[in-house]
């Protein structure tokens, strides 16, 4: 129950450093205008990042700045295949988000929603964003072109294709990057 416990102190702190370290790096002076996100291929580069890293060797929990050089990776914006409105708006999908809404866990031959993510990655969400060659990769939905995100992370493009990207790996560290995009197809 300790581990547990602890878990959950370490995801509320991580929501909450990386909730101030957003709103910093998110200042009007910070912001560049140019190029808005649309559908295609990017590079992008890693300027700056952050994390809270576990020693492998020690255990100790380390926090601060990562000096890594500089970094690249791959994104690709695309529209996300949505299911039929039928689908999302049947008798059985609505009555699985309700029982989810409850609490409640929906019947496990369902063939629709069995966890409440799943209704925002296939009926709500339009586009869809994938990263590979960086530090991790993933795969994130979106209603707009510019926050996408997955249950435990997010990629935000802001004007200028500069971008904030909040993550945590497999071994639970958590990060936050910044950069800037170049479309490339």
């Amino acid at each position: 129950m300790g581990r547990a416990l602890g878990n959950i102190v370490l995801h509320l702190l991580k929501s909450r450093i990386t909730s101030c370290l957003v709103i910093l790096l998110m200042t009007p002076s910070s912001m560049a205008f140019g190029q808005d996100p649309t559908p295609g291929k990017y590079s992008c580069s890693i300027a700056n990042i952050v994390g809270l890293q576990t020693d492998s060797q020690t255990g100790s929990r380390n926090a601060g700045s990562i000096a890594e050089r500089q970094q690249t990776f791959f994104v690709t914006i695309e529209d996300n295949k949505q299911q039929p409105e039928d689908w999302c708006f049947g008798a059985e999908a609505l009555d699985n988000l309700k029982k989810l809404r409850r609490g409640e866990k929906p019947d496990a031959k369902s063939k629709t929603f069995l966890e409440p993510w799943m209704f925002f990655t296939a009926c709500q969400a339009r586009f869809r964003l994938s990263t590979n060659g960086g530090p991790v990769d993933g795969l994130y939905h979106s209603d707009n072109l510019a926050i996408f995100r997955d249950e435990f992370s997010q990629f935000w493009l802001r004007n200028g294709l500069n971008y904030i990207w909040q993550f945590v790996d497999l071994k639970a560290n958590a990060y936050l990057a910044e950069g800037r995009c170049q479309k490339v197809k």
